[in-house]
């Protein structure tokens, strides 16, 4: 009697001792959910606001703005449709003729007489 006693009493202590354990995992568990969802709501704001900044820094307006004030570049007329003539010297030897235009701006196809 004495050693079924004994082995529930051991029973009954380890029953209590793992649900207090288990308890304690549980409430570690929750503390630290909690601290990575504040994380994570922390990042999505700072990601927020870095796609915000990007996309302020990338804009057209303030690209060409930059470009114009700081490189000293200007944003060639879109409706300038004019005609650029080159004039070539003439060489004794034809066959060694070649155009640069073509190499500098592919897009315009220099006309050359054939």
């Amino acid at each position: 009697m004495r050693k079924k006693l004994l082995v529930l009493g051991i029973f009954i202590f380890m029953l209590v001792f793992v649900h207090y354990f288990n308890k304690h995992t549980i409430l570690n568990n929750e503390k630290e959910c909690a601290r990575l969802e504040q994380i994570c709501t922390a990042e999505r704001q700072q990601n927020s606001e870095l796609k915000l900044e990007y996309i302020r820094l990338s804009a057209r307006e303030r690209i060409q703005k930059y470009a114009r004030q700081n490189l000293s570049m200007i944003l060639p007329d879109q409706s300038d449709n004019s005609v650029h003539y080159v004039k070539e010297t003439k060489l004794k030897d034809e066959t060694k003729r070649f155009s640069l235009i073509d190499f500098f701006v592919p897009s315009m196809e220099a006309l050359t007489k054939e």
